[in-house]
């Protein structure tokens, strides 16, 4: 469950951290965990992309880059974009930097879809892979990858509930109801409001750590979206309703009430809880097999 999800993030954040310090790793070993680590930033970078957690994904990149492009100008570049979906192929070694096929389609707010080819190219700064410089070039597709999903396209219901920590961990889960194939992927917008009220007691804000990938949706077929809550300070018994977003449609859906979720603690500032959510993915990502 999201406690399996966990451990294998921080075993995944144990072994970069071995990769990084190059300890007792044969010249071969520490070839393919330099690749491996490189893949991992390329990974995080769009997952932050598809988060719409642009910093993390601007600190990816290398100093140099940064420096040509600041944040505010990097932000607006993807003011148009829903969800990117990532594929890489070959990853080789060049004079120390590795280098990263990649294959992206981009799927924008406005319903358009972009494609690209071409390469990422990290090398090692300050002890970290970052994105030195890329080489990306358009696609003209013969036919048009499959449109974004739609809230008609989907219901919503919530998985099991997790406690640890004052945090309680939770998925949502979007379930096919169109015989029409569509494309889900990204994070959704999760908003929980008291009915009457002029705004929302929380809005749910996007977290890298999901494959930068979309899943093929169709009737029955089901994808997950961990998500976690702390310090809410909410009466007890208090009538809630929960609202879905999802990239590319600019409508809410309603997905539940306070039944479907479990309030954690108030641990401070009751202004500020927190509510997080990943991108969608396959339920087996977060479930134990």
């Amino acid at each position: 469950m999201i406690a399996r999800v966990r451990q294998l993030l921080m075993a995944a954040v144990a072994l970069l951290m071995v990769a990084q310090m190059g300890i007792g790793l044969s010249p071969v070993a520490a070839q393919s965990e330099a690749k491996d680590q490189a893949e991992a930033t390329l990974n995080l970078y769009y997952s932050a992309i598809d988060a719409y957690d642009y910093e993390t994904a601007w600190n990816q990149l290398s100093k140099a880059w940064q420096k040509k492009q600041p944040l505010d100008d990097f932000i607006d570049g993807f003011s148009n974009t829903a969800v990117v979906g990532l594929s890489t192929g070959d990853i080789r070694l060049v004079s120390g930097d590795v280098v990263i096929e990649v294959e992206l389609t981009a799927w924008m707010n406005d319903g358009t879809i972009e494609g690209y080819t071409g390469s990422y190219t990290l090398g090692k700064e300050g002890g970290d892979w970052r994105i030195v410089s890329a080489d990306i070039t358009t696609v003209d597709y013969d036919a048009p990858p499959t449109r974004l999903c739609k809230l008609d396209d989907l219901s919503f219901s919530f998985g099991d509930w997790d406690a640890g920590a004052g945090n309680r961990y939770g998925y949502l889960i979007a379930t096919g109801t169109s015989e029409d194939r569509c494309v889900l992927g990204g994070v959704p917008r999760i908003s929980v409001v008291i009915p009457g009220a002029k705004s929302p007691i929380a809005v749910s804000t996007g977290e890298a750590g999901a494959p930068p990938q979309v899943s093929l949706m169709g009737k029955g077929v089901e994808v997950v979206a961990p998500i976690r809550l702390a310090n809410w300070c909410v009466e007890d018994g208090e009538s809630l309703l929960i609202y879905v977003e999802v990239p590319g449609d600019t409508w809410k859906a309603e997905a539940g009430d306070e039944s479907d979720l479990s309030i954690p603690p108030c641990l401070g500032d009751p202004e500020d809880p927190l509510f997080t959510a990943q991108g969608f993915q396959d339920p087996f990502d977060v479930t134990d097999n």
